[in-house]
């Protein structure tokens, strides 16, 4: 029996239903007087170092995996789980870590983005470690986070083609401009067809969530988790730590937030001190005025005059680990992203930007990384009516030369 420390700090939902399809049994531990008899260990993680290391003293695990490692108990760390199995971590400060592998954590020194974010491969430091047989040179992993050890990425970041699903009433809806909404699907059908296309990852936005002050679908995100094996986002309505605390044990690997940001930057600052600033995705919604572009929320209802260069500069300084930058001129046209903006604020800031709004074309897509220097392209039209399939996306841009996870 595997048991799973639960620390409040952990995506649950999706390493229970990981274990569930390779046929091993599991129990969630809630405190230390339910690990007895328990032959495994396993400590996942979501969120900043300090933070988690706080709460695995919290709830009473710390001096019990102690022991179990002296015990020769095996000790599985998954994410920041595995972080604190170190002796130290730097992310917003020093803290202590568990001190059962020699070795620091330390922040990704290479010349990329960070967080790093997307897929990868990597050198291992131990190529022969019964953990990675299996594992070929031509594997990918999924990064989404800024410190790291055990092994060395690679510079192939792959460019991400990310499906986006506007949810209203349950229903994924599209339109142009952020108007004329019709419908498009039920969000667990078109996910699950995604997530067989190969689509890098998945985002969900209730779009009407704050104009109609109801809560994110948390029940979609339990949902997804036990449909999709690839990592999604859910935005819509978020304003409180609780609310992404919700989101995340309920299976979300990260939480976009919009308007809630602009009213109160420090859910920002917040928000990455407790759950690490690749869970916070600041999306901007904008729209040119004169020879700017302004900062839209309320599913762009209101112009806060904010430029959005400004913002998303502010946003990375307040712990934002990425930018969903959604043109509200080029959404649903179909004519193209707008590479203009997406330029200047990808080269501005040091944390990855998706570009949103516009893509029409197989060569659109390959402009907005190539000409719009962003790290990720996501649309919705085009997939959900059957324009292109996401694997056709893809080899296009490959054959442009952009490095996608085919």
């Amino acid at each position: 029996m595997i048991g799973i420390i639960n620390y409040r700090c952990g995506n649950l939902q999706n390493l229970q239903n990981a274990l569930d399809s390779l046929g091993h049994a599991s129990v969630l531990l809630n405190g230390p007087g339910e690990m007895e008899g328990v032959q495994k260990f396993i400590l996942p993680g979501v969120g900043a170092f300090g933070h988690a290391a706080a709460n695995l003293k919290e709830f009473g695990f710390w001096e019990p995996l102690l022991r179990a490692f002296e015990a020769k108990v095996p000790i599985l760390g998954i994410c920041v789980g595995l972080q604190l199995l170190f002796s130290k971590g730097y992310e917003d400060g020093e803290h202590e870590g568990l001190g059962l592998i020699e070795g620091e954590v330390v922040k990704f020194s290479h010349d990329l983005k960070v967080p790093h974010m997307g897929w990868n491969r990597v050198n291992f430091k131990a190529p022969g470690d019964p953990l990675l047989q299996g594992i070929g040179p031509k594997n990918w992993f999924y990064f989404v986070q800024a410190f790291g050890q055990l092994c060395e990425v690679l510079l192939m970041l792959a460019k991400r083609v990310i499906p986006c699903l506007d949810i209203k009433g349950g229903r994924v809806v599209k339109g142009v401009n952020f108007l004329g909404l019709r419908d498009a699907g039920d969000p667990l059908e078109l996910a699950q067809r995604y997530n067989e296309q190969k689509a890098d990852e998945l985002v969900f936005l209730d779009i009407t969530a704050t104009n109609e002050k109801r809560k994110t679908l948390i029940e979609l995100a339990s949902a997804l988790a036990r449909k999709v094996f690839i990592p999604f986002t859910i935005g819509g309505g978020i304003s409180t730590k609780e609310q992404i605390h919700d989101l995340v044990s309920a299976g979300a690997d990260k939480v976009s937030i919009n308007s809630a940001a602009v009213k109160r930057p420090e859910l920002i600052t917040e928000g990455a001190a407790q759950f690490g600033s690749q869970c916070i995705v600041v999306a901007i919604d904008i729209k040119r005025v004169g020879d700017r572009w302004h900062v839209f929320t309320h599913a762009g209802n209101q112009d806060t005059g904010m430029d959005a260069l400004d913002w998303a500069l502010e946003a990375e300084r307040r712990g934002a680990g990425e930018i969903l930058l959604t043109s509200m001129d080029r959404d649903g046209a179909q004519g193209g992203f707008d590479n203009l903006i997406t330029r200047r604020i990808s080269e501005a800031v040091k944390i990855p930007v998706i570009a949103s709004g516009g893509g029409g074309t197989l060569e659109h897509f390959s402009e907005a990384v190539l000409v719009g220097k962003a790290d990720a392209v996501l649309a919705a039209s085009v997939f959900h009516y059957g324009t292109y399939t996401v694997a056709q996306v893809k080899a296009h841009m490959a054959q442009d030369g952009i490095t996608v996870r085919l």
